[in-house]
């Protein structure tokens, strides 16, 4: 037995080796001296720290408060230390300071690794003696969009090439100019480079050829000038490359074919000429090929069939000529094709017509010939279609009909004859049909009113005949109809009258007739051009060259937006109508009329008593009958006018003193008297001083302003050009926004959207009135350090619900259903209290459930839905996009652009390094909500729209984080969306053997959920099938190093596949993870290297369809088993009841007594080890940024009866579920 000072040596031994390997900063073991910290500095490092942090300045100066001598430096936020204590890294990215980058030392970093001074305000050069920097792979001294770029200026320095170590070299988005330097070329270990969004002028340098291992190379959106260097066709390694927006001429060289790995190719909007090589067809990895708005020329290649994995080709506004290659679309994958503004000739190639997976065509203003109804071939997702100006000849192929997504067909100005297919009905989402200037006709078919969501229909210039459908007024979008120049007969129908929004009509060229009678309500008579008096909206009016009679309706005088009107050569007489539209027009818009007259000049006026001259007889006496009783009304209503202006003096009077004491009868005020509140707000704010304007934008600027009252509004000013236009180049756009914010807010009422309290529109401004809300955007709370360093995560998980349930709202409890459109940070608004308000409804949409709609683009780029780059269909998943992107902004602290763009990578992120600085990291019992918010952000940014949730899923997600407050400790989360995303729901299988074993409900001994369970464990009773038995938690956990001691539990190392297989088996949502099962591990000193295992995903979606469904399931899972080790099952079904109970049993667990619950969390826990990795990377859900945790083993599972009995059926029942899962998943089929 040894001495007891022996063992007490050994167990103070034993406690500091513990401590110093789960330091939670450094992550390395050492033992912290208690001398200096500068006298141990290691070349000047400290020093060369402490003298750059005095030169600093601004509010994130306060983060830096742990540099000093009294902490060792490896303690510092921001920095981190290799074994040997030394700085590798210095990581300062977002932080709010003032610098320049040339008062720091390089000279002293010898052993730095990674270098991140992104995001920070730094200013001055880039100092020639970074080049010092031997050892660095990292440098980011990139953007950060919310406090302006990175004021880098001058050039990139040449000693940058002396970093022979480095892998990554971003330095985009600054204003660095000059040229690239030729010594970039000795980076040979150079992987990415960025430097897009610049001012670089200059060749690229033909050194670049010498970066052998680059597989980014970005370099767009610069000055960039001279010929397309040849040596780029030496990175045989390259995967993308970005050189679009520059002014780069010449030729593309012949040794791009040398690209084998290529995927990405943009060189859109350069000078460049020529021809496209040959040798572009051995690019067959390539994905994205954009050649666009350049000058190239000849023949495409017919080497481009090659390309059977294209899926987008954009080379349109060039002057390519010839034939597309015939095989274009040989891989069956393209999904994009944009040809259009070149000279090609000939057929569409024939693999287009059986390509399937077509989204987009624009093959316009070309020469292309062929019979159409033989080029058209069957698309399911077809959403944009655009032959028009072609050589097209045929008629128009029934199976048209048979596009069920297409929103815009334009097939205009080629040579289309025949009918028009009755099918084209069927084509409910389209919103653009255009087949102006062909050779159609026949009648306009009567399914066109089928297509309720249509706004612009083009039938101009063909040769159609027969009268206009009446039907065509059941289409109530309708926003621009042109019928003109066609063989069309009969009266005008009065069904026109429904279309409310219309705002362009062009009837001309036709031979329209009937006379417009006095009587109203006549089907056959042109009295239904009265109805035209109701289309408030109606901007253009063409009726010219038709055989109308009568006079013009009165109605004409109530068009407000008409600005633009053809009556010209019909048989028209009486006065013209008393508009703008009339006043404003020249002789010709009335010319080839003998009975018109009115104040335009060159024609002539119309007599005095012109109604006495036009009526005669019963007339006058008919009209006299009329107006006697209406003048004795007048008479007598101006005597009781006169006592009741007396009286309503008082009382206005009276209302003056009662204005607004509340937010909620503003309205009531507004209409009692606008001119009160008018002149209120004209005083308040000085007639629209700057100095009272809180925010601008597109549309308008927004004032803060005081009332008579004392209440504070804000009111939205529309810009104004000085002919008192609303900005815009015509009405549409002059009116669209404010008629959009005014028509969704007054349908809406939601405690999370900016109320409306009133609107002005007169000649002079044009304006909103809204709640003012105290805290402003949250665009600007972000970019204020001070303030967000006060908001907690709890109270950001606030607004996020409030987003939430405001958006929910919008798309699900409106009628029709609201469209945002332009959810951005600068669009939420924050009271007193941070609760959040949606605002800025200018861009919104209404739509009818289950459509789509057409429109150009409108939104935030970086917060705008990717597919918004190549369709203009639009739906409410466009807002659950945007949602995402503010939800994660929100918990960053600035935009996540570089965080989205890298999803698919995200086993490489922690959490702690995504989170905002600004806060202090959360705590335990805040985490599980944390983790939670951003798991639903994540699924709202899945690239295909049908993949991300809808906003009641969202905001019942995240109503369902608020409602697990009391019992968030629990590591169990259990979902109820049918799939296996946490720990208890993941299937683990040994790749011995099938051997099984499930992390279930009994595993976890409800332990706080910040603990990690090891589930490998025998769960179930001895008499269970084979399929369970024997699974051990050594077979996987072979890295113990100590087993410890009475008073001090085992460490335990593990090597890097065994770091990455614990992180996986805690979230199932992870994409890959690197080879869990590898036979040796990565040397230490080898950057732990390890190759990347993708794993299974198995759908259980048809298991019961018989022998082959089940033997192709059977055999996925043998495979999995095999090759990764675990695998994934979705799809299952049978959980969800289950799951549901699972929660509620929790619920109810926890609402028991401390004296009945404290027993359960400790009373099978026979080991307790401490976890220590070096390398954890792993999904968001389990980032707790720390590199140590504990991890308790529970060997024995808990029998039946020791179950607590709040909750002991549904986990026997749950457990039951997983048992016959395993079986199904592993049974032989018969």
């Amino acid at each position: 037995m040894a001495p007891p000072l022996t063992i007490l040596l050994r167990a103070i031994l034993a406690l500091i080796f513990v401590l110093a390997t789960s330091h939670p900063l450094i992550g390395h073991s050492y033992v912290t001296a208690s001398t200096s910290i500068i006298g141990n500095d290691r070349g000047g490092v400290v020093e060369a720290l402490l003298k750059w942090k005095s030169s600093l300045k601004g509010q994130g100066l306060s983060l830096l408060s742990s540099w000093n001598s009294t902490i060792p430096s490896c303690s510092w936020v921001g920095i981190s230390c290799d074994s040997s204590r030394r700085i590798v890294s210095l990581n300062m990215s977002s932080y709010n300071l003032n610098g320049m980058l040339q008062n720091l030392n390089f000279s002293s970093f010898r052993d730095l690794t990674t270098l991140v001074l992104a995001n920070i305000s730094l200013s001055g050069t880039i100092p020639h003696s970074i080049g010092n920097l031997s050892k660095l792979n990292y440098l980011d001294l990139s953007q950060n969009e919310l406090s302006g770029y990175n004021q880098l200026t001058s050039t990139i320095p040449s000693s940058v090439g002396n970093m022979s170590s480095l892998l990554d070299l971003w330095l985009f988005d600054n204003e660095l100019e000059g040229s690239i330097p030729d010594s970039i070329g000795r980076l040979g270990n150079l992987t990415r480079l960025a430097l897009y969004e610049n001012k670089l002028s200059g060749h690229i340098p033909s050194t670049i050829g010498n970066l052998s291992k680059l597989e980014l190379l970005y370099l767009y959106q610069n000055q960039l000038s001279g010929p397309f260097p040849r040596e780029i066709g030496k990175l045989e390694s390259l995967t993308d490359l970005a050189l679009f927006r520059n002014k780069l001429s010449g030729h593309i060289p012949l040794t791009i074919g040398n690209l084998s790995e290529l995927k990405l190719l943009r060189l859109c909007e350069n000078q460049l000429s020529g021809s496209i090589p040959r040798e572009i067809g051995k690019l067959e990895s390539l994905i994205d090929l954009r050649l666009f708005s350049n000058i190239f020329s000849g023949v495409l290649p017919i080497e481009m069939n090659n390309l059977t994995k294209l899926m987008n080709l954009q080379i349109y506004n060039n002057s390519f000529v010839g034939n597309l290659p015939p095989d274009v679309c040989r891989g069956g994958v393209l999904v994009n094709i944009s040809v259009a503004s070149n000279f090609f000739t000939g057929p569409i190639p024939r693999s287009q017509k059986n390509c399937s997976t077509l989204f987009r065509v624009t093959l316009n203003h070309n020469q292309l010939t062929g019979d159409i109804s033989d080029a058209l071939g069957t698309y399911p997702n077809l959403n944009y279609l655009d032959l028009s100006y072609n050589e097209l000849h045929g008629m128009l192929p029934a199976k048209i009909g048979q596009y069920n997504n297409l929103t815009l067909l334009r097939i205009s100005n080629n040579k289309i004859s025949g009918a028009l297919p009755s099918e084209v009905g069927n084509m409910k989402k389209l919103n653009v049909l255009d087949l102006s200037k062909n050779h159609l006709s026949r009648g306009i078919t009567k399914g066109l009113a089928k297509l309720d969501a249509l706004f612009e229909l083009s039938l101009e210039n063909n040769e159609l005949m027969g009268s206009i459908p009446p039907e065509i007024g059941m289409i109530l979008t309708l926003r621009n109809l042109s019928l003109s120049k066609n063989r069309l007969v009969g009266p005008i129908p009065k069904q026109l009258g429904n279309c409310i929004d219309m705002l362009s009509l062009n009837l001309s060229g036709n031979e329209l007739h009937d006379s417009i009678p006095v009587e109203i309500g006549r089907l056959r008579s042109l009295e239904s051009l009265d109805q035209f008096g109701r289309l408030q909206s109606l901007e253009t009016l063409n009726l010219s060259h038709n055989n109308l009679s009568s006079e013009i309706p009165s109605t004409f005088n109530a068009m407000a937006g008409l600005s633009t009107v053809d009556v010209s050569y019909n048989q028209l007489e009486g006065p013209i109508p008393n508009s703008t539209a009339f006043h404003n027009a020249s002789i010709d818009v009335v010319r080839g009329n003998k009975g018109l007259c009115g104040e335009i000049v060159g024609l002539k006026p119309c007599p005095l008593k012109i109604q006495a001259n036009s009526h005669s007889g019963k007339g006058d006496r008919k009209w006299l009958v009329i107006l006697l009783p209406i003048i004795a009304l007048l008479l007598l209503f101006m005597v009781i006018f006169g006592f009741w202006y007396a009286m309503i003096r008082r009382t206005k009077r009276n209302a003056k003193d009662q204005l607004v004491s509340t937010n909620e009868n503003l309205f009531a005020i507004w209409s009692y008297d606008g001119v009160i509140i008018y002149e209120n707000i004209i005083k308040a704010t000085e007639g629209f001083d700057s100095k009272y304007c809180i925010g601008s934008g597109a549309y308008g600027s927004v004032y803060k302003a005081r009332l008579s009252s004392n209440q504070i509004v804000a009111v939205k000013k529309f810009h104004v050009l000085p002919d008192g236009d609303i900005v815009g180049t015509t009405k549409i756009s002059r009116q669209k926004a404010f008629r959009s914010e005014i028509r969704a807010l007054t349908k809406i009422r939601h405690r999370n959207i900016v109320k409306l309290y009133g609107f002005c529109s007169t000649p002079r401004h044009s304006f909103l009135v809204y709640e003012y809300l105290e805290a402003g955007s949250l665009e600007s709370l972000l970019s204020d350090h001070e303030t967000m360093a006060g908001i907690g995560w709890l109270e950001r998980g606030n607004v996020v619900r409030g987003v939430a349930d405001a958006l929910c709202y919008l798309h699900h409890d409106c009628s029709p259903p609201i469209i945002h459109r332009d959810i951005s940070s600068k669009n939420i608004l924050l009271d007193a209290e941070y609760e959040a308000h949606v605002s800025d409804f200018g861009t919104a949409r209404f739509v009818k459930p289950d459509s789509l709609n057409w429109t150009s683009f409108a939104g935030t780029f970086g917060y705008a839905a990717p597919e918004l780059a190549y369709t203009m269909e639009i739906n409410e998943k466009s807002d659950v996009y945007s949602f995402g992107v503010v939800t994660l902004e929100l918990f960053m602290g600035r935009h996540p652009r570089d965080l989205i763009s890298s999803i698919p990578s995200l086993c490489d992120v922690q959490l702690k390094d995504i989170l905002d600085q600004r806060i202090p990291y959360p705590k335990d019992e805040t985490m599980a909500d944390l983790i939670c918010v951003l798991d639903i952000a994540f699924s709202c940014l899945s690239y295909r729209p049908e993949s991300r949730p809808s906003m009641k899923q969202v905001s019942q997600e995240a109503e369902l984080v608020k409602s697990f407050v009391g019992i968030s400790m629990l590591e169990c989360q259990p979902v109820t969306n049918g799939k296996f995303k946490s720990m208890e729901h993941r299937v683990l299988v040994n790749k011995a053997g099938l051997r099984i074993s499930v992390a279930c409900f009994f595993s976890l001994s409800f332990q706080p959920w910040r603990k990690l369970f090891w589930p490998i464990k025998e769960i179930l009773s001895e008499d269970s099938s084979p399929l369970y038995k024997e699974i051990m938690v050594t077979e996987y956990l072979t890295c113990f190093k100590d087993q410890g001691s009475d008073d001090t539990p085992p460490f335990l190392f593990c090597k890097p596949e065994i770091d990455s297989l614990m992180a996986g088996l805690v979230d199932a949502g992870i994409i890959k993870t690197p080879r869990i099962f590898a036979q040796e591990s990565a040397d230490k000193t080898n950057n732990h290297t390890t190759t990347q295992l993708s794993i299974p995903v198995i759908d259980l979606g048809g298991i019961e369809c018989g022998y082959t469904q089940r033997q192709r399931i059977a055999d996925q899972v043998r495979a999995a088993s095999e090759k990764g080790g675990f695998f994934q099952v979705v799809n299952h079904r049978s959980l969800i009841s289950v799951l549901k109970g699972m929660k509620e049993g929790v619920r109810r667990f926890y609402g028991q007594d401390e004296e009945v619950k404290k027993e359960y969390p400790t009373r099978d826990i026979t080991q307790k080890l401490v976890y220590y990795s070096d390398s954890i990377r792993i999904l968001p859900r389990l980032l707790i940024g720390e590199t140590h945790f504990f991890c308790y083993m529970v060997p024995d599972p808990p029998k039946p009866e020791e179950l607590p009995q709040a909750c002991r059926d549904i986990l026997i029942e749950y457990s039951n579920v997983v048992i016959n899962l395993g079986d199904l998943l592993f049974e032989i089929p018969p």
